[in-house]
């Protein structure tokens, strides 16, 4: 099964609909799934998606709901959740100077690197920051690089 890193900011905006990018990250969800990719994620990201969720929206229903959604991701093989090991600090910390990016971007962009896994996020400077490394896009470029539209 093919794999792709996919940041927080993908996740998050699928599940709110005042967020700018939900339909379009919504459909690229459907569109992986259908192409039978499986998800990757740091933990921190899983930490990170799940308290920006209950950020938004003021609500631990939500943030139980989006948690639960992502057990059963993982449940089904469609998500693997990636610890923060020993193994990959040896690697953050060899690697995270050539990412002049926030701590949490430079471990999702170390990470995509150590899986050799292509990034997916909506954040313009770390797919600019991390390309200079690895792949890395938007979901809409992602899609139409493998001939999908969303």
């Amino acid at each position: 099964m093919k794999e792709i890193l996919v940041d927080s900011s993908v996740y998050v905006s699928s599940f709110f609909l005042s967020e700018r990018y939900c339909n379009e990250s919504k459909d690229f969800f459907r569109c992986i799934f259908q192409e039978q990719y499986r998800l990757a994620l740091p933990i921190s990201a899983l930490f990170e998606i799940i308290h920006a969720c209950f950020r938004r929206s003021g609500n631990l229903d939500i943030e139980q709901s989006v948690l639960g959604h992502l057990l059963q991701l993982s449940q089904r093989q469609l998500l693997r959740v990636i610890p923060l090991e020993a193994e990959f600090s040896a690697h953050y910390f060899a690697s995270h100077a050539h990412y002049d990016l926030k701590t949490a971007d430079s471990i999702i962009a170390v990470m995509a690197e150590a899986e050799e896994v292509p990034l997916i996020s909506w954040d313009t400077q770390l797919n600019r920051t991390a390309s200079k490394k690895i792949h890395a896009y938007t979901p809409t470029q992602f899609l139409a690089l493998h001939g999908k539209k969303a």
